[in-house]
This record gives structure tokens, C-alpha cells and sequence, in this order.
């Protein structure tokens, strides 16, 4: 059994190097068991990421847990469905601030563009648009999945964010090229 710990995961270019360095500290595992633990905070929108880095861990045939995690960190992955493929039930997220994570073929572009409308454009927190801004931002947000299908050689495309809507944030994140090769 081989575990790693990650330590308050944002958007920082730490909180990147840590998942560089998951993948590396385990890309050489076959048939074992992977243990991780999340410490302090886990944000939403990484959760891409991290599914991008364990889905390559899990193809060589080695099961993925989570041994512990923090409290705030679970609740979050569970209401955007990310611990779901690792066993966890769904937590429904009442407070409507999860853009659920997502894992798709890279021929799977119609169903991206409806989960960009329903998760992200459509949703009321965000300011009045008129429908061709709307359709702009689409196109733009689209234009990541195309170019992650095109370049980055990835048998899934994985997606997922976060509304923070006292701050009038959004965290949305698509590993895109750059991101796969760095962690072959």
C-alpha cells in the first residue's frame, strides 16, 4: 500500500505542483493499493484534475482510496459527484454552488456543450447576459474542450468548478494539454 497526503489544495501553483507529484510519487505502482488523505481544504474545481491523475494511476490496475479527508473537503466532493466514482454516496447540493464534475470521451462534445448551459450559464447567481454574450462564452469555454480533444491524447476529458457567490467568483477547471503532458 502506498499513500499521499495533499495539503489544502486551491488554485496555487503549489496546489498543482502537489498533484504533479502524487502522480509521480505513484506512476510506477501496478496492483496496489493507492491511500490518499486530503488535509484541510480541497477546492471544487481541482477535482478535474485530481480524476485526470487518478484515472492514469487506476488504468494500471491499482485501487484508489480515500483514507481521510476533512470534513468541508468530503461534503464538497460528494455534491459535485466527484467521490462517487470512488464509492461515496451523492450528496444533493442545496445550495446550488457546485458545477458537477465531469469525465467524458473526447467525442462526447454535444453532451459538453448542454453541461456548459446547465452548469455553468444557465445557473440564476450569475449577472443578466444577454443570449449572444451567453452564446460567446460558450463558444469560448467550448473552444478548451476542442482544443483538450484535439491536443492533449486523452482517452477522457474531465471538468468541474465551483460558484462562490458572495465573492462573485466562479473556479472552473479543464486540464487541458499542457497539464496531461506534464504528468506522463
Amino acid at each position: 500500500m502506498s499513500g499521499y497526503v495533499l495539503n489544502n489544495i486551491d488554485n496555487s501553483y503549489d496546489s498543482y505542483a502537489q498533484l504533479i507529484k502524487l502522480f509521480h510519487y505513484h506512476k510506477s505502482c501496478f496492483t496496489d493499493i493507492i491511500d490518499i488523505s486530503i488535509d484541510q481544504w480541497f477546492a471544487a474545481n481541482m477535482c478535474s484534475a485530481l480524476g485526470c491523475i487518478l484515472d492514469k494511476l487506476a488504468y494500471r490496475l491499482n485501487e484508489i482510496r480515500f483514507s481521510t479527508i476533512t470534513n468541508t473537503a468530503q461534503i464538497i466532493m460528494q455534491k459535485n459527484d466527484f467521490l462517487s466514482y470512488y464509492g461515496y454516496p451523492r450528496i444533493i447540493d442545496n445550495n446550488n454552488t457546485t458545477i458537477k464534475y465531469l469525465k467524458l470521451k473526447p467525442t462526447d462534445g454535444r453532451f459538453f456543450h448542454g453541461y456548459i448551459v446547465n452548469e455553468l450559464l444557465n445557473r440564476p447567481e450569475l449577472p443578466q447576459m444577454t443570449l449572444k454574450l451567453k452564446k460567446k462564452i460558450s463558444e469560448s469555454i467550448y473552444e478548451i474542450f476542442v482544443n483538450a480533444q484535439i491536443h492533449s491524447e486523452t482517452e477522457f476529458i474531465y471538468a468541474c468548478g465551483q460558484f462562490f457567490p458572495s465573492k462573485h467568483k466562479i473556479e472552473f477547471t479543464i486540464p487541458t494539454r499542457e497539464w496531461v503532458l506534464k504528468i506522463k
